[in-house]
């Protein structure tokens, strides 16, 4: 059993709020439940039975979201949880890949990913998109509030499965997403950039370490090599990758590039027209990209493909509050630059400033 909050409170019977909901039908008394244990699936219906008159207060409100006792037990093939469970960021016993692991078949991306068409635009975390609808309880209402307060009182508690309860835990995390238009793409380079690609699926970073790309996409198996030289660490289409990456780290507060190279044309159509130091070039071991997980703790990454598209997801498994700004500028003939601004409510720093210099302007993709 997991315990997250307790309080002396919970402990007393009848003495545990000074203002209670007014009028509550008792759930026991009625017989709405004959067990201590609901399915998460009779919520809707139960709640229909419910009848309050009283809002509960702001004292009361608190002490369901963030005093009262949370508890996770496993129970069979799934788990019983008690009602504030709904209601706040939970720890369980079940670890952040096993619960991503559980969500993944469903996962189709996210709804706001990388602006590759806007010069300025600002990026907060965002959330998943699922093929289908995962809990069956949306918590919304001032009656939901009052029915939960009424269940943890009587303490009743939900049985959710393991699915649901990797939901739960995913509603406290922090996502950011790069899509990416494989259209363009050449039979060869499209067959490069997927071998990249791959490369990261299920990877985690530990908070602290670097990812030095290069390293990872080295020598694997499965490479177009085209007709040039055939003795390279990796092939053309992986900047693609490289650049999908970058964009990546730069929306994420706290993950910082620590190595990267522009490439040596400024538009190249696989990346967007609208490239002013967005990109990222890799070349055997004399251009890198290497990002550095400064976050404070481990980073999970996660790839899509689609046919035509793909994402490149990364999962924070807490919440975060500040948010980035990116600013793309031509400052001279072929020179662009971007910044990093990462915000807060409060403060607003210059997280990296990255300036690109281009020989000409175009790029024939092969």
């Amino acid at each position: 059993m997991v315990v997250l909050f307790a309080t002396k409170s919970f402990f007393m019977k009848r003495k545990r709020y000074s203002r209670i909901v007014a009028s509550v039908i008792s759930l026991a008394s009625t017989g709405v439940f004959a067990s201590s244990i609901i399915p998460i699936e009779d919520y809707n219906q139960s709640i229909r039975t419910f009848s309050w008159s009283t809002e509960i207060g702001i004292l009361e409100k608190r002490r369901l979201t963030q005093k009262a006792l949370c508890t996770i037990e496993q129970d069979g093939e799934g788990f019983v949880i008690s009602p504030s469970c709904l209601l706040r960021p939970i720890i369980a016993e079940m670890s952040v890949k096993s619960a991503l692991d559980l969500l993944t078949p469903y996962l189709e991306g996210v709804p706001i990913v990388y602006n590759t068409a806007s010069p300025n635009f600002s990026y907060e975390a965002t959330t998943p998109i699922f093929s289908q609808k995962l809990f069956p309880v949306t918590i919304r209402d001032p009656l939901d509030y009052a029915f939960l307060l009424s269940l943890q009182k009587e303490e009743k508690v939900f049985r959710v499965s393991k699915v649901q309860l990797a939901y739960l835990m995913s509603k406290s995390w922090s996502w950011y997403g790069v899509w990416k238009d494989m259209a363009p793409l050449k039979p060869c380079t499209k067959q490069n950039y997927y071998v990249a690609f791959s490369s990261l699926q299920d990877y985690v970073r530990a908070s602290g370490t670097q990812l030095n790309l290069n390293d990872m996409i080295a020598n694997r198996a499965g490479y177009c090599k085209g007709t040039g030289p055939k003795n390279l660490m990796f092939y053309g289409g992986v900047c693609g990758f490289a650049t999908q990456l970058f964009r990546l780290s730069l929306l994420i507060p706290n993950v910082d590039t620590v190595e990267r190279y522009e490439h040596s044309q400024r538009y190249v159509a696989y990346y967007s027209e609208y490239i002013f130091g967005d990109d990222a070039a890799l070349y055997q071991n004399n251009k890198k990209l290497i990002l550095q997980n400064n976050i404070g703790t481990d980073i999970y990454l996660k790839t899509l493909d689609f046919r035509n598209s793909t994402y490149l997801i990364a999962i924070v498994p807490k919440k975060i509050s500040s948010y980035v700004e990116i600013k793309k500028e031509q400052v001279g003939n072929l020179k662009g630059q971007v910044t990093k601004v990462v915000k807060t409510l409060k403060s607003s720093r210059v997280a990296q400033e990255f300036l690109s210099y281009y020989t000409q302007r175009t790029y024939t993709v092969r």
